[in-house]
Protein backbone atom coordinates (compact mmCIF):
# COMPACT_ATOMS: atom_id res chain seq x y z
CA UNK A 1 0.00 0.00 0.00
CA UNK A 2 2.78 2.44 0.94
CA UNK A 3 4.58 1.75 -2.33
CA UNK A 4 1.40 2.51 -4.31
CA UNK A 5 0.93 5.82 -2.48
CA UNK A 6 4.56 6.78 -3.07
CA UNK A 7 4.35 5.89 -6.77
CA UNK A 8 1.14 7.90 -7.20
CA UNK A 9 2.78 10.86 -5.42
CA UNK A 10 5.83 10.68 -7.72
CA UNK A 11 3.73 10.34 -10.87
CA UNK A 12 1.39 13.19 -9.95
CA UNK A 13 4.16 15.61 -9.06
CA UNK A 14 6.32 14.59 -12.03
CA UNK A 15 3.41 15.19 -14.39
CA UNK A 16 2.50 18.49 -12.76
CA UNK A 17 5.99 19.86 -13.13
CA UNK A 18 6.58 18.77 -16.70
CA UNK A 19 4.72 21.66 -18.35
CA UNK A 20 6.04 24.37 -16.06
CA UNK A 21 8.94 26.45 -17.33
CA UNK A 22 12.20 25.75 -15.52
CA UNK A 23 12.90 28.81 -13.38
CA UNK A 24 16.11 27.42 -11.90
CA UNK A 25 19.67 28.71 -11.92
CA UNK A 26 20.79 25.28 -13.18
CA UNK A 27 18.59 25.46 -16.30
CA UNK A 28 19.58 29.09 -16.93
CA UNK A 29 23.28 28.23 -16.70
CA UNK A 30 22.88 25.19 -18.93
CA UNK A 31 21.13 27.21 -21.66
CA UNK A 32 23.64 30.06 -21.42
CA UNK A 33 26.70 27.83 -21.47
CA UNK A 34 25.27 25.74 -24.34
CA UNK A 35 24.84 28.93 -26.35
CA UNK A 36 28.34 30.17 -25.52
CA UNK A 37 29.88 26.80 -26.43
CA UNK A 38 27.96 26.58 -29.70
CA UNK A 39 29.01 30.09 -30.68
CA UNK A 40 32.63 29.83 -29.52
CA UNK A 41 32.10 32.41 -26.77
CA UNK A 42 33.43 30.48 -23.80
CA UNK A 43 36.24 32.26 -21.97
CA UNK A 44 39.75 31.40 -23.13
CA UNK A 45 40.58 27.78 -22.24
CA UNK A 46 37.17 27.37 -20.54
CA UNK A 47 35.23 24.14 -20.88
CA UNK A 48 31.47 23.96 -20.84
CA UNK A 49 31.67 22.31 -17.39
CA UNK A 50 33.79 25.23 -16.12
CA UNK A 51 31.25 27.66 -17.59
CA UNK A 52 28.48 25.83 -15.72
CA UNK A 53 30.44 25.89 -12.46
CA UNK A 54 31.19 29.61 -12.75
CA UNK A 55 27.60 30.44 -13.67
CA UNK A 56 26.16 28.41 -10.81
CA UNK A 57 28.66 29.90 -8.35
CA UNK A 58 27.51 33.42 -9.22
CA UNK A 59 23.87 32.47 -9.77
CA UNK A 60 23.11 30.24 -6.80
CA UNK A 61 23.24 33.05 -4.23
CA UNK A 62 20.64 34.88 -6.36
CA UNK A 63 18.27 31.90 -6.56
CA UNK A 64 14.90 32.90 -5.19
CA UNK A 65 15.65 36.62 -5.49
CA UNK A 66 14.22 37.04 -8.98
CA UNK A 67 10.64 37.77 -10.01
CA UNK A 68 8.89 34.47 -10.77
CA UNK A 69 9.44 33.51 -14.40
CA UNK A 70 12.46 35.75 -15.00
CA UNK A 71 15.06 32.96 -15.21
CA UNK A 72 12.65 30.75 -17.17
CA UNK A 73 12.22 33.51 -19.73
CA UNK A 74 15.99 33.87 -20.10
CA UNK A 75 16.44 30.10 -20.27
CA UNK A 76 13.79 29.76 -22.99
CA UNK A 77 15.33 32.57 -25.01
CA UNK A 78 18.95 31.37 -25.23
CA UNK A 79 18.29 28.54 -27.70
CA UNK A 80 16.56 31.02 -30.03
CA UNK A 81 19.62 33.27 -30.31
CA UNK A 82 21.82 33.12 -33.36
CA UNK A 83 25.53 33.40 -32.76
CA UNK A 84 25.47 36.87 -34.29
CA UNK A 85 22.94 38.14 -31.73
CA UNK A 86 23.72 39.64 -28.35
CA UNK A 87 22.54 37.84 -25.23
CA UNK A 88 21.07 41.21 -24.24
CA UNK A 89 18.04 40.35 -26.37
CA UNK A 90 17.11 37.64 -23.88
CA UNK A 91 17.46 40.04 -20.96
CA UNK A 92 15.24 42.55 -22.69
CA UNK A 93 12.63 39.89 -23.50
CA UNK A 94 12.60 38.71 -19.88
CA UNK A 95 12.19 42.27 -18.60
CA UNK A 96 9.33 42.88 -21.01
CA UNK A 97 7.55 39.76 -19.71
CA UNK A 98 7.74 41.13 -16.17
CA UNK A 99 6.87 44.72 -17.06
CA UNK A 100 6.00 45.56 -20.68
CA UNK A 101 6.69 49.25 -19.95
CA UNK A 102 9.92 48.69 -18.05
CA UNK A 103 11.95 51.18 -20.12
CA UNK A 104 9.71 54.03 -18.99
CA UNK A 105 9.33 52.92 -15.37
CA UNK A 106 9.76 56.12 -13.29
CA UNK A 107 11.73 54.34 -10.58
CA UNK A 108 14.11 52.82 -13.13
CA UNK A 109 14.64 56.19 -14.82
CA UNK A 110 15.32 57.86 -11.45
CA UNK A 111 17.89 55.16 -10.67
CA UNK A 112 19.64 55.66 -14.01
CA UNK A 113 19.73 59.42 -13.34
CA UNK A 114 21.22 58.79 -9.88
CA UNK A 115 23.87 56.51 -11.41
CA UNK A 116 24.75 59.25 -13.90
CA UNK A 117 24.95 61.89 -11.17
CA UNK A 118 27.14 59.67 -9.00
CA UNK A 119 29.37 58.71 -11.94
CA UNK A 120 29.86 62.39 -12.80
CA UNK A 121 30.92 62.94 -9.19
CA UNK A 122 33.45 60.10 -9.47
CA UNK A 123 31.71 57.85 -6.94
CA UNK A 124 29.38 55.98 -9.21
CA UNK A 125 27.86 52.60 -9.74
CA UNK A 126 26.79 50.81 -12.89
CA UNK A 127 23.30 51.66 -14.05
CA UNK A 128 22.94 47.94 -14.84
CA UNK A 129 21.92 47.57 -11.18
CA UNK A 130 18.86 49.70 -11.92
CA UNK A 131 17.26 46.90 -13.95
CA UNK A 132 17.06 44.99 -10.67
CA UNK A 133 14.16 47.23 -9.75
CA UNK A 134 12.26 45.37 -12.47
CA UNK A 135 13.55 41.77 -12.27
CA UNK A 136 14.23 41.31 -8.56
CA UNK A 137 11.55 39.99 -6.25
CA UNK A 138 10.11 42.29 -3.58
CA UNK A 139 12.65 41.95 -0.73
CA UNK A 140 15.84 42.32 -2.79
CA UNK A 141 14.27 45.14 -4.83
CA UNK A 142 13.47 46.93 -1.56
CA UNK A 143 17.11 46.46 -0.50
CA UNK A 144 18.18 48.03 -3.79
CA UNK A 145 15.84 50.98 -3.15
CA UNK A 146 17.43 51.52 0.26
CA UNK A 147 20.88 51.58 -1.35
CA UNK A 148 19.75 54.22 -3.83
CA UNK A 149 18.78 56.49 -0.95
CA UNK A 150 22.37 56.56 0.30
CA UNK A 151 25.06 59.06 -0.59
CA UNK A 152 26.81 58.26 -3.87
CA UNK A 153 30.01 57.05 -2.20
CA UNK A 154 28.08 54.42 -0.21
CA UNK A 155 25.85 52.97 -2.92
CA UNK A 156 28.28 50.57 -4.62
CA UNK A 157 29.16 48.74 -1.37
CA UNK A 158 25.48 48.52 -0.47
CA UNK A 159 24.57 47.08 -3.88
CA UNK A 160 27.28 44.45 -3.66
CA UNK A 161 25.82 43.27 -0.35
CA UNK A 162 22.38 42.48 -1.81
Amino acid sequence: MKLTVVLIFILVFSACGSDAPDDSVEAFCQAGCDHKATCGRLATDQTKDACMAACKKSGDPMAGKYQPGFLASLTDCYPTLTCAESEDRCGTQALVKINPNWTTDPELLACIQKASTCNNAGTGFSDDYCNGLIYLDTAPANSLRKCLNLACESIQACLLAI
